[in-house]
């Protein structure tokens, strides 16, 4: 039995896609036969009673153990100086070493993918003589961040890489690379039973409207990245007026910003924001929408859209904004439509598409779905621990 212990300073309470990648990794990962996995969290707002909402939140079946540890970096979690941030860095890293060498004979393999974490993780790699793999999510970041980036890939005994962009840009500093997609799809979470008019009943949706939808965050003034939501918002100028573009996901200030642009191009009649909702209530969203979107989140090898995967399973027709890591998975006019260049009037051409093309739409809905069934966490776990295991 091989035990891994996934190392985590996030806090798991939040609906995000990266706490979702976790906690579906460590459920895939303790299905697998001769593996026992461990999640090991230094932020203590994954209480006992919060538990349970982790595992509602996202879908967890095959339990798998949870250790919370109080450290004093739960204090300076949400600190807006930088000073105090690396703090509470060196805190979560204390408190992971301490956890480390009390539990150093139980551990096989640390597994982490937080860069921040480097001293707990060199910790244990050359003093406990750990083996370590690092699911890398991101490059090309500020120079500090990339340089621990690298330093964590270099010190590695393997890499896991969300994309074959990431795999490029890593592999000159550790050869032992693989790639496993960031997210999967889970095709029994979707209410295929219902057609889409009585979704759109159940979900207060208009009937008489053709729905482009977009689930997820807005980020228009992201730290590292920019969801260029807006240019879709700037092609509902050019499209149909039954045409409503619905996105979920939304905080409030940035829905605001969105609706000013949407009022300034004399289309706010054509555009929803809705707050995020929990992701149990999304798949239900997704099979009532007729379009679904991808905006261009960046150019950087690490922008794959979590989004993507399960929007494969829902069978309706994908636009994306063409980049490197989308066009891994979505490939134009087979299981969806690229957009490029990124402008508001070829977002418009691709959905003026698929209004006017029905055969088109189904046939990269179908495509899409068939597709899907290549990336299911069980598959994305089998792949990761048999490169732990050297096979």
């Amino acid at each position: 039995m091989t035990s891994i212990f996934y190392l985590s300073r996030v806090d798991l309470s939040v609906k995000r896609a990266h706490v979702h990648n976790i906690a579906k990794t460590c459920e895939s990962l303790a299905k697998i036969k001769d593996v026992q996995m461990t999640l090991v969290s230094t932020s203590f707002r994954l209480k006992k009673t919060e538990k349970e909402d982790f595992l509602k939140e996202h879908q967890i079946i095959q339990e798998f153990p949870i250790i919370v540890l109080n450290s004093f970096s739960n204090y300076l979690q949400w600190s807006r100086f930088r000073a105090i941030n690396w703090l509470e860095v060196i805190l979560a890293n204390f408190t992971l070493v301490r956890f480390l060498f009390t539990w150093r004979k139980k551990i096989d393999i640390i597994y982490f993918r937080d860069q921040h974490l480097f001293l707990a993780v060199l910790f244990g790699k050359y003093f406990l003589r750990k083996p370590v793999f690092f699911e890398v999510h991101a490059a090309k970041r500020k120079a500090h961040i990339q340089a621990l980036l690298n330093l964590m890939v270099k010190n590695s005994d393997g890499i896991i890489a969300i994309s074959h962009a990431l795999k490029r840009y890593y592999e000159k500093l550790n050869k032992n690379i693989i790639v496993a997609f960031c997210l999967a799809s889970q095709k029994e979470d979707f209410p295929y039973h219902k057609n889409k008019e009585e979704l759109r009943q159940e979900l207060n949706l208009p009937l008489d409207k053709i729905i482009v939808g977009y689930t997820g965050r807005l980020d228009l003034r992201g730290v590292h990245s920019n969801y260029q939501v807006d240019k879709i918002v700037g092609a509902l100028k050019f499209l149909p007026q039954e045409v409503l573009f619905l996105i979920i996901g939304g905080q409030e200030r940035e829905a605001e910003l969105l609706k000013k642009t949407a009022q300034d191009l004399g289309v706010d009649a054509k555009l929803r924001v809705y707050p995020r909702l929990s992701r149990l209530k999304m798949p239900a969203y997704l099979l009532a929408f007729d379009i679904l979107v991808i905006p261009k989140l960046g150019d950087l090898p690490g922008d794959s859209p979590a989004k993507m995967f399960e929007y494969l399973a829902a069978k309706r027709p994908i636009v994306a904004a063409k980049t490197e890591p989308v066009s891994e998975v979505l490939r134009h006019e087979e299981n969806a439509l690229l957009v490029y260049p990124n402008t508001s009037e070829e977002w418009s051409k691709a959905i003026k598409r698929l209004i006017n093309d029905e055969d088109l739409m189904n046939r990269i809905s179908q495509k899409a779905f068939k597709d899907s069934e290549q990336y299911t966490w069980q598959k994305r776990a089998e792949r990761i621990a048999g490169f732990i295991a050297g096979k």
